[in-house]
C-alpha cells in the first residue's frame, strides 16, 4: 500500500512541476491590458447587464423546472439535463 502511494506521490510531485514550467513563463509573458473605465460603462454594467443576466438565468431556471417533471414521466431526464446544461 505504501508503495502506491508513494508511486502516486511521485506522479503528483511531477506533474505539478511540469505544470509550473508551462504556465509561469506564460504568466510572466503576458502583456498588461489597460483597462477604460468611465462611469457610464460602470452604470451600464450595473443596472443593464447585470440584471439582464440575472433575468436570462432566472428564465433557464424556471424553464428547466417546468420542464423537469414530463422529463421524469418520459423517461429522459438526463437527456435533460444534458441539453439544458
Amino acid at each position: 500500500m505504501d508503495r502506491i502511494m508513494d508511486r502516486i506521490l511521485k506522479s503528483v510531485k511531477v506533474l505539478a512541476i511540469a505544470g509550473m514550467l508551462v504556465f509561469v513563463p506564460q504568466a510572466a509573458l503576458a502583456e498588461r491590458v489597460e483597462e477604460n473605465r468611465s462611469m457610464f460603462r460602470m452604470l451600464g454594467d450595473l443596472l443593464v447587464a447585470r440584471p439582464l443576466g440575472l433575468v436570462v438565468a432566472t428564465d433557464g431556471t424556471a424553464a428547466y423546472i417546468v420542464s423537469l417533471p414530463v422529463s421524469v414521466l418520459g423517461g429522459n431526464a438526463m437527456r435533460q439535463l444534458k441539453k439544458w446544461w
